[in-house]
């Protein structure tokens, strides 16, 4: 498959590594680390131009790799002379990247890997930006999901004394990536808040391990040229941005867990959150995170009054109801009739885990095999993703 990603230009490799496993979510159907991916430049040597996304790209992604294509070293700069420079710019529709998966990888937590034929393979990676990021072939009614509802409406509000700062957290695949996801595919799409831009962070440890490297790449995330080294300078850039576009910004960080390994800084980034709610140029935020965020408070030396969070905004997830689950099976019926039986097994199964959910159908009809009745799929399920 073909898919983009956003990242510097003066990157190392090992990011780009780290953005196309989460971008995939490999994690989901396999049980190995972004590191384990191997990169290689879709460009072979004396070669002047890259491959197109066209058939004689779905030919090439179908075998295994070709050795004339150079290995990405993932110590190795994006912009460094051998792979892209530091002038390069990305044409439409082109493969600049192609990207092997190990190839064993053995799956655990009743997740399923995808078929055999599938396990070492090529996929094109575009490093430009294309819009908005992970749209599943499936998706749950997110209108019968308490969490969107409640960030959907904060977010839909132009004229309150205060914008919604809103902590998302549960453990992982409970969907909180996904709805965010869905936020920002509504916020592209939806003419009712076309004043509002979304800015995605997706953070990693590496960003708050400095302060000035923090509010740089927060900074990228607006403009990538841009050049924040402190606060002051980040919330200039917010404002030239929002004055500029006329637009308010609404701000999602994900993995938000990292920024308090650096209490300092996560003290400053919540004080200013308390700051923004009332600013003109603000439309809210997201934060996403594990159980941990329940304990932001403490970096104020617990005296939970000054956190920003403190107005009922914390929005635990929880696993979809036997409703949901059974809408969603009605919503994909005129494509895939799962028999009875199916339904109430794999809703057993995966006991609401909205990404456990998700990836068994997923699993299912990638091997037709969504018209098996529960007592014969489930030892073709257990052999066939486990094996």
């Amino acid at each position: 498959s073909v898919f983009s990603v956003e990242i510097q230009r003066n990157a190392d490799v090992e990011v780009l590594q780290e953005k196309i496993f989460a971008k995939k979510r490999y994690s989901e159907r396999y049980k190995f680390d972004a590191s384990e991916l191997t990169l290689y430049l879709a460009q072979k040597k004396g070669e002047t131009t890259w491959p197109a996304d066209d058939d004689n790209l779905d030919a090439l992604l179908q075998g295994d790799v070709d050795k004339k294509y150079m290995k990405m070293r993932p110590s190795w700069k994006l912009n460094k002379k051998e792979l892209f420079g530091p002038s390069f710019t990305p044409g439409d529709e082109e493969i600049h990247v192609l990207v092997e998966l190990p190839e064993a990888a053995p799956v655990g937590d009743g997740i399923a890997k995808e078929p055999p034929n599938k396990k070492q393979r090529l996929e094109g990676n575009r490093i430009s930006y294309a819009g908005p990021l992970h749209r599943d072939e499936f998706a749950v009614p997110f209108d019968t999901i308490d969490a969107f509802r409640q960030i959907k409406e904060g977010f839909s509000r132009k004229e309150v004394i205060g914008h919604p700062l809103f902590l998302l957290y549960g453990p992982r695949q409970f969907g909180k990536t996904t709805i965010a996801y869905r936020i920002m595919d509504w916020i592209a799409s939806d003419s009712s808040v076309a004043d509002v831009k979304y800015v995605f962070f997706e953070m990693h440890e590496s960003d708050v391990a400095e302060e000035g490297t923090f509010w740089g790449r927060l900074g990228q995330c607006i403009d990538e040229e841009s050049a924040c080294c402190d606060y002051a300078s980040f919330r200039r850039l917010m404002v030239e941005c929002t004055t500029h576009d006329r637009t308010q910004l609404c701000l999602i960080v994900d993995e938000m867990d990292h920024l308090f390994s650096n209490k300092e800084l996560a003290a400053k980034f919540l004080s200013a959150l308390r700051k923004w709610k009332a600013a003109p140029y603000f439309r809210g935020f997201l934060g996403i995170g594990s159980h941990e965020l329940v304990h932001h408070h403490e970096i104020f030396r617990g005296d939970d009054k000054t956190s920003p969070f403190n107005i009922g905004n914390m929005i635990k997830m929880v696993p979809f109801s036997v409703e949901q689950m059974s809408a969603f099976f009605k919503l994909i019926e005129p494509r895939y009739e799962f028999s009875q039986s199916l339904q109430c097994g794999i809703m057993k199964y995966s006991s609401g885990a909205p990404g456990v959910f998700g990836s068994l159908i997923r699993f299912t009809v990638d091997n037709n095999k969504w018209t098996l009745e529960w007592h014969k799929w489930e030892p073709w399920f257990q052999v066939g993703a486990f094996s």
